[in-house]
């Protein structure tokens, strides 16, 4: 079982140096005074874009299950 926690650790900190990695190289940027949820619709944009269009790749950025990442993209209107 410890080998398991081991492995199990030893993924989620590449999977948190990774995802680190990627949003310092794409900081998200945004004016100041947006609303909150003009935030959470930039940082979708953004992030869609920093990894080219990969939803996987954005959910998994953004802390979100896809279909959660789709939702938000139906509420703000994007496709």
């Amino acid at each position: 079982m410890q080998d398991v926690d081991a492995h199990l650790a030893d993924r989620t900190d590449g999977l948190m140096e990774a995802r680190h990695a990627i949003v310092a190289d794409h900081a998200l940027q945004w004016p100041a005074g947006i609303t909150l949820a003009e935030l959470e619709r930039l940082a979708i944009l953004q992030t869609l874009e920093s990894v080219h269009g990969n939803t996987a790749k954005t959910a998994e950025l953004l802390g979100v299950s896809r279909p959660t990442l789709y939702d938000l993209m139906n509420h703000h209107g994007l496709k």
